[in-house]
């Protein structure tokens, strides 16, 4: 579980260079507690969450902190769906809902984007990751292969579907059997 966190904490930083914030020293209100004025002050408490969850990285997750970011990202998407991050947003609650073991959430959020968003960055990325997680987290070969091929279909180009077919010649591959292929391979190319 912790090494997903390390692709969401990698997201968090990216949409942080978009508009920095510092953590606040108390916690703050959820959307249930308190509606946002506008879409800036709300956009600015998911941030400071993130802040938050950023300068803990070091630490055991703070699962309430993360599934409040989710909530929180999931309300602002509601609240502003053609916003400029919204994407973004749903992408990186997506990533932290998987981070915290929610599967179920993380492919609801993944399917959100490159369905309704399906011309941003991000829809290429949710797409891989739901190809990953049923691949890693829910042990189902057959919806990661189909989530994979689905993104070299439509992306061909870009860097993922790249490796995503990696992924495909090798996914119905034990552990065990891909180390054999890997040695294999050194042998052939150190006798070369």
């Amino acid at each position: 579980m912790k090494l997903l966190l390390y692709p969401c904490l990698l997201s968090l930083s990216l949409l942080a260079s978009c508009q920095q914030s510092s953590p606040p020293a108390s916690p703050e209100p959820t959307v249930a507690d308190t509606e946002p004025a506008d879409q800036t002050v709300h956009f600015e408490r998911i941030e400071r969450i993130a802040a938050q969850l950023r300068a803990k990285a070091s630490e055991p997750l703070d699962i309430p902190l993360a599934q409040s970011l989710v909530q929180e990202s999931k309300a602002y998407v509601r609240a502003y769906p053609e916003a400029e991050y919204t994407p973004a947003l749903l992408f990186r609650a997506g990533e932290v809902a998987r981070s915290i073991g929610e599967t179920g959430e993380a492919l609801q959020l993944f399917v959100r984007v490159y369905e309704r968003y399906p011309q941003s960055k991000w829809a290429v990325r949710a797409r891989f990751m739901e190809g990953s997680t049923y691949e890693d987290d829910l042990k189902d070969k057959k919806k990661a292969s189909q989530a994979y091929e689905i993104l070299i279909q439509q992306h061909p180009n870009d860097p993922l579907a790249e490796q995503a077919r990696q992924l495909l010649r090798v996914i119905d591959q034990s552990p065990e059997e891909l180390i054999r292929q890997f040695e294999r391979q050194n042998k052939e190319a150190a006798g070369q």
